[in-house]
């Protein structure tokens, strides 16, 4: 009892001596961004730290990058978030609360939840671990979380969630709602001020901007349903009917799973050999012009 005591007492008087900060000085996340009529990246960097209940706390400053059509390049203040990490689980501070962002001690079947950021969405989450798996990069062996909504959950988020990286769909789950359309996309890019760093191949760089000077990338084509559970349609516009035009669908690792052409208007696309979760797809006619949209395929 007095030992536990002494414990107690050493981590309350050290400002929450047990909390360690999760992410080293430095470390950046690049994400792809294609919503509304913008698309670009967003940018979610550790600017500093501070103390939130007395807790020591990661600031992370989120900024959007984007070009909207006709020739508009726009930086927007998406916010901050604040996390720490306590013996080996992510918690983020939402709603006067700290919530399980990720579970590193998890299990298969283990569930957490957590909150949004905004009021005006159902406000809870919960996930579940499908199943582990284990990716080595720079030489370490990180774990991998691959999780999915849980029965009762109010979200529809899957998820790839790499140690010491984060999540490979988008760093803060979201509720899918039009109020959050400015966050969300595939990780690009991670890198921090050691020197370690991960390049997932979907862009050009990590900072890249598409841009479409004909017409805006919204019209060119749509994908529904989407989420896709059985199959999924590519509805082309009128711009590019007719045309050739070559499809590939990449998996979170940025490796291409499928390269399609046609020069029909719409293609249909079966869903059979993939697994479920994030997917880009990316869109080329022409020469240069080269458009991204994002992709979620659930499994029953």
């Amino acid at each position: 009892m007095r030992k536990t005591f002494l414990i107690f007492l050493i981590c309350f008087n050290s400002n929450y001596l047990c909390a360690q900060f999760w992410v080293t000085p430095g470390a950046t996340w690049h994400y792809s961004f294609d919503q509304m009529l913008s698309y670009g990246y967003v940018k979610i960097e550790k600017i500093g730290d501070t103390l939130i209940n007395s807790i020591n706390c990661d600031v992370l400053q989120k900024t959007q990058f984007g070009y909207t059509s006709p020739g508009n390049y726009d930086t927007i203040n998406l916010g901050r978030e604040f996390i720490y990490l306590d013996s080996n689980i992510v918690r983020v501070y939402r709603n006067n609360n700290f919530w399980t962002l990720y579970d590193f001690n998890a299990v298969i079947g283990t569930t957490w939840t957590c909150a949004g950021n905004n009021s005006s969405c159902p406000q809870i989450g919960e996930f579940i671990v499908d199943s582990i798996g284990y990716l080595f990069l720079n030489g370490d062996s990180l774990k991998v979380l691959y999780t999915k909504p849980h029965n009762n959950s109010q979200w529809t988020y899957t998820a790839e969630i790499v140690e010491k990286i984060g999540c490979i769909s988008y760093m803060f789950p979201q509720p899918r709602c039009i109020s959050d359309a400015l966050e969300g996309g595939l990780l690009r890019c991670y890198n921090d001020s050691s020197g370690w760093m991960y390049i997932s191949g979907i862009s050009q760089t990590c900072e890249y901007i598409n841009h479409i000077p004909i017409i805006n990338n919204l019209l060119i084509y749509d994908i529904y349903p989407n989420p896709a559970v059985d199959y999924f349609i590519l509805k082309f516009n009128d711009f590019i009917n007719n045309k050739k035009k070559t499809i590939n669908i990449y998996d979170t690792n940025g490796n291409i799973v499928e390269k399609l052409e046609t020069y029909n208007n719409d293609l249909v696309y079966s869903t059979i050999n993939l697994k479920a979760g994030f997917y880009e797809i990316s869109l080329q006619f022409g020469n240069e012009i080269v458009i991204y949209k994002h992709l979620l395929i659930i499994k029953h």
